[in-house]
């Protein structure tokens, strides 16, 4: 079975939208087919009927980087701004950016925030416990992927993660079975 990687971003993101702060608005950019630009505003962004339920977990994965990328940038950007999500297919792998307009993390702080408990200077008032982005981190590990983020203190940050469509099973499975992800 494959898994329709538009419809499992898109309804993670669909259970998103009342958790935004007041006035935050979730744009949903490039979610169209292959090698495709553009920006659909704040439509569905799912397409296809996937399956993909069962396949190692594959779905909880994406699912967690998702949330908690668009839950952090939430958090720590003011009400009334844009969270930008872009899933983009790029051939052999997906790239998923999110991007916020909120405090950015200083260069300083940066080699840091994918460890677990972290929490950065600017963080003290927004309510958490460090751990996200090391879950982000470790889902993004589990997909073969990587991740990286650029970020402007006061402007925002951007997150970016690549994933292979297709990689080999996890460790303890069958080391012969392969997934391909649409």
């Amino acid at each position: 079975a494959l898994l329709d990687m538009r419809e499992c971003v898109g309804r993670t993101l669909d259970g998103m939208e009342t958790s935004l702060k007041h006035g935050q608005m979730l744009v949903r950019d490039g979610m169209v087919g292959s090698g495709g630009g553009g920006a659909d505003g704040a439509g569905s962004g799912a397409g296809g009927a996937g399956s993909g339920a069962g396949e190692w977990g594959h779905p909880a994965a994406v699912h967690g980087i998702v949330s908690n990328l668009v839950s952090n940038a939430s958090k720590y950007a003011p009400e009334g701004t844009e969270i930008r999500v872009g899933l983009n297919d790029r051939g052999d792998r997906w790239e998923l950016t999110v991007a916020d307009q909120g405090i950015g993390i200083p260069p300083e702080e940066a080699e840091h925030v994918f460890e677990r408990f972290f929490r950065g200077g600017e963080a003290s008032h927004v309510p958490g416990t460090g751990v996200g982005l090391d879950l982000v981190n470790r889902c993004v590990q589990a997909l073969g992927g990587t991740i990286r983020f650029e970020s402007r203190v006061g402007e925002g940050t951007c997150f970016e993660v690549v994933w292979p469509k297709r990689f080999a099973a996890p460790s303890g499975e069958d080391p012969h079975r392969t997934t391909e992800l649409l």
